[in-house]
Protein backbone atom coordinates (compact mmCIF):
# COMPACT_ATOMS: atom_id res chain seq x y z
CA UNK A 1 0.00 0.00 0.00
CA UNK A 2 2.94 1.89 0.72
CA UNK A 3 4.69 1.68 -2.31
CA UNK A 4 1.43 1.71 -4.36
CA UNK A 5 0.86 5.68 -2.71
CA UNK A 6 4.63 6.56 -3.25
CA UNK A 7 4.65 5.60 -6.81
CA UNK A 8 0.91 7.51 -7.29
CA UNK A 9 2.76 10.66 -6.00
CA UNK A 10 6.16 10.30 -7.82
CA UNK A 11 4.08 10.11 -11.17
CA UNK A 12 1.44 12.82 -10.01
CA UNK A 13 4.54 15.45 -9.52
CA UNK A 14 6.12 14.23 -12.98
CA UNK A 15 2.71 15.23 -14.49
CA UNK A 16 2.85 18.26 -12.70
CA UNK A 17 6.17 18.95 -14.04
CA UNK A 18 5.82 18.44 -17.59
CA UNK A 19 2.73 20.37 -17.88
CA UNK A 20 4.48 23.53 -16.50
CA UNK A 21 7.59 22.70 -18.83
CA UNK A 22 5.00 22.19 -21.86
CA UNK A 23 4.04 25.93 -21.88
CA UNK A 24 5.79 28.25 -24.01
CA UNK A 25 6.91 31.52 -22.76
CA UNK A 26 4.89 34.62 -24.60
CA UNK A 27 7.00 36.17 -27.63
CA UNK A 28 8.61 39.36 -26.80
CA UNK A 29 6.87 42.80 -27.30
CA UNK A 30 7.92 44.41 -30.07
CA UNK A 31 7.50 47.76 -32.23
CA UNK A 32 8.49 50.17 -34.23
CA UNK A 33 8.37 54.25 -34.77
CA UNK A 34 8.18 57.31 -37.53
CA UNK A 35 8.36 60.31 -36.05
CA UNK A 36 8.41 63.73 -38.28
CA UNK A 37 8.89 66.68 -36.25
CA UNK A 38 8.45 69.98 -37.51
CA UNK A 39 7.11 73.91 -37.30
CA UNK A 40 3.51 73.92 -36.04
CA UNK A 41 0.95 75.19 -38.52
CA UNK A 42 -0.84 77.07 -35.02
CA UNK A 43 1.45 78.28 -32.10
CA UNK A 44 0.13 79.92 -29.79
CA UNK A 45 1.28 83.58 -30.02
CA UNK A 46 5.19 84.08 -28.87
CA UNK A 47 5.56 80.50 -29.76
CA UNK A 48 8.00 78.91 -32.86
CA UNK A 49 9.41 75.50 -33.66
CA UNK A 50 13.31 76.65 -33.21
CA UNK A 51 14.01 72.97 -34.68
CA UNK A 52 14.78 72.26 -38.13
CA UNK A 53 11.97 69.65 -39.94
CA UNK A 54 13.40 66.26 -39.17
CA UNK A 55 12.24 62.49 -38.57
CA UNK A 56 13.51 59.64 -36.51
CA UNK A 57 12.58 56.37 -36.59
CA UNK A 58 12.86 52.88 -34.23
CA UNK A 59 13.49 49.84 -36.87
CA UNK A 60 15.13 49.28 -39.81
CA UNK A 61 12.39 50.01 -42.11
CA UNK A 62 9.73 52.75 -40.74
CA UNK A 63 6.56 52.12 -40.55
CA UNK A 64 3.82 54.08 -42.33
CA UNK A 65 -0.07 54.34 -43.64
CA UNK A 66 0.34 50.83 -46.05
CA UNK A 67 3.58 49.14 -44.05
CA UNK A 68 3.60 48.59 -40.65
CA UNK A 69 7.40 48.48 -41.12
CA UNK A 70 10.35 46.30 -39.28
CA UNK A 71 9.25 46.05 -35.67
CA UNK A 72 12.17 45.94 -32.96
CA UNK A 73 12.14 43.19 -30.21
CA UNK A 74 12.45 43.91 -26.52
CA UNK A 75 16.07 42.32 -25.42
CA UNK A 76 17.24 42.36 -28.86
CA UNK A 77 20.13 44.44 -30.04
CA UNK A 78 19.97 47.05 -27.22
CA UNK A 79 15.72 47.60 -28.08
CA UNK A 80 13.46 48.12 -25.14
CA UNK A 81 9.89 47.70 -25.56
CA UNK A 82 7.20 47.63 -23.25
CA UNK A 83 3.13 47.97 -24.04
CA UNK A 84 -0.47 46.87 -23.09
CA UNK A 85 -3.35 47.04 -25.80
CA UNK A 86 -6.38 46.79 -23.44
CA UNK A 87 -10.13 46.72 -24.50
CA UNK A 88 -12.28 45.87 -27.33
CA UNK A 89 -14.48 48.22 -28.52
CA UNK A 90 -12.27 51.11 -27.10
CA UNK A 91 -8.38 50.41 -26.10
CA UNK A 92 -6.51 51.51 -23.30
CA UNK A 93 -3.24 51.59 -25.12
CA UNK A 94 0.10 52.86 -22.96
CA UNK A 95 4.00 51.81 -24.84
CA UNK A 96 7.28 52.55 -24.26
CA UNK A 97 9.93 51.77 -26.46
CA UNK A 98 13.59 53.03 -26.74
CA UNK A 99 16.21 52.06 -29.55
CA UNK A 100 19.35 53.43 -29.42
CA UNK A 101 18.82 57.56 -28.66
CA UNK A 102 15.35 57.46 -30.13
CA UNK A 103 12.56 56.88 -27.16
CA UNK A 104 8.80 57.23 -27.89
CA UNK A 105 6.34 57.19 -25.28
CA UNK A 106 2.45 56.82 -25.24
CA UNK A 107 -0.97 56.73 -23.13
CA UNK A 108 -4.43 56.75 -24.12
CA UNK A 109 -7.60 55.96 -25.04
CA UNK A 110 -8.26 54.84 -28.64
CA UNK A 111 -11.44 53.21 -30.24
CA UNK A 112 -11.05 51.21 -32.76
CA UNK A 113 -13.13 52.67 -35.59
CA UNK A 114 -12.77 56.30 -34.88
CA UNK A 115 -10.16 58.53 -33.29
CA UNK A 116 -8.97 58.28 -30.08
CA UNK A 117 -6.55 60.36 -28.28
CA UNK A 118 -3.06 60.10 -26.52
CA UNK A 119 -0.41 61.82 -24.47
CA UNK A 120 2.20 61.42 -26.56
CA UNK A 121 6.15 62.06 -26.04
CA UNK A 122 9.58 61.40 -27.68
CA UNK A 123 13.64 61.58 -27.62
CA UNK A 124 15.71 61.91 -30.67
CA UNK A 125 19.64 63.22 -31.58
CA UNK A 126 17.77 66.25 -33.33
CA UNK A 127 16.40 67.77 -31.07
CA UNK A 128 18.40 66.07 -28.40
CA UNK A 129 15.97 67.08 -25.89
CA UNK A 130 12.01 64.93 -24.29
CA UNK A 131 9.29 66.97 -26.02
CA UNK A 132 5.42 65.73 -25.71
CA UNK A 133 2.20 66.85 -26.16
CA UNK A 134 1.59 70.06 -23.90
CA UNK A 135 -0.60 69.11 -20.55
CA UNK A 136 -4.28 69.21 -21.64
CA UNK A 137 -3.66 68.77 -25.51
CA UNK A 138 -3.48 65.53 -26.70
CA UNK A 139 -2.31 63.80 -29.33
CA UNK A 140 -5.27 62.38 -31.88
CA UNK A 141 -4.41 58.75 -32.54
CA UNK A 142 -6.07 56.99 -36.22
CA UNK A 143 -6.06 53.06 -35.71
CA UNK A 144 -4.84 51.51 -38.53
CA UNK A 145 -4.82 47.77 -37.15
CA UNK A 146 -6.42 47.67 -33.75
CA UNK A 147 -6.90 44.41 -31.58
CA UNK A 148 -6.01 43.30 -27.65
CA UNK A 149 -2.12 43.42 -27.50
CA UNK A 150 -1.38 45.60 -30.77
CA UNK A 151 -2.05 48.57 -32.31
CA UNK A 152 -0.80 50.19 -35.70
CA UNK A 153 -1.79 53.86 -35.76
CA UNK A 154 -0.94 57.03 -37.12
CA UNK A 155 -0.82 60.34 -34.92
CA UNK A 156 -0.73 63.95 -34.97
CA UNK A 157 0.19 65.90 -32.38
CA UNK A 158 -0.58 69.49 -33.37
CA UNK A 159 1.46 70.81 -30.15
CA UNK A 160 4.67 69.22 -29.68
CA UNK A 161 6.49 71.31 -27.03
CA UNK A 162 10.28 70.81 -24.98
CA UNK A 163 9.02 71.09 -20.63
CA UNK A 164 12.57 73.08 -20.52
CA UNK A 165 11.97 75.55 -23.30
CA UNK A 166 8.19 77.20 -22.81
CA UNK A 167 8.75 78.84 -26.45
CA UNK A 168 9.34 75.71 -27.89
CA UNK A 169 5.85 74.78 -29.70
CA UNK A 170 6.41 72.15 -32.61
CA UNK A 171 4.11 69.54 -34.58
CA UNK A 172 4.59 65.85 -34.51
CA UNK A 173 3.02 63.37 -36.61
CA UNK A 174 3.56 59.95 -37.77
CA UNK A 175 3.34 56.35 -37.22
CA UNK A 176 4.00 53.66 -34.37
CA UNK A 177 2.95 49.99 -34.38
CA UNK A 178 3.57 48.03 -30.82
CA UNK A 179 2.69 44.23 -30.57
CA UNK A 180 2.70 41.35 -28.42
CA UNK A 181 1.69 43.19 -25.81
CA UNK A 182 -0.35 42.74 -22.42
CA UNK A 183 -3.86 42.49 -23.00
Amino acid sequence: MMLRTLALATASLLALAASSCSGSAPPPAQGSLYIHIASSSSPPAGKTCNLPAHNAQIGTRAPGQTDPGTRVEDGNGGAYVRCSVKGSSTFTVTGTMRKGSVSFRINGKVPKSSDGTASIGSFDPTSATTMSSPDGTDCTVTPIQLAGGRIWAHFLCPGFVNPTSPSTYCQADGFFVFENCDQ
